[in-house]
């Protein structure tokens, strides 16, 4: 296990390349220089995005709570 995220509606590259990033920045690879996550489309194709876990300070303020 560990985090993982569901979008909502047609997601762009920008979109599944975001939400990678947010989930990088909970895993265990939090503190590497990239980590590679695996998400699956809602027709079942599976593909592999490595990306650069975000960084505390690249949250934007509004989104914390």
């Amino acid at each position: 296990g560990g985090p993982f995220a569901l979008l909502d509606g047609s997601p762009t590259t920008q979109d599944i390349e975001l939400a990678a990033r947010i989930i990088g920045r909970y895993g265990q690879g939090r503190d590497s220089e990239q980590v590679t996550l695996e998400y699956r489309t809602l027709e079942g194709e599976v593909s592999e995005l490595s990306v650069s876990p975000m960084h505390s300070d690249e949250i934007p303020s509004d989104w914390l709570i």
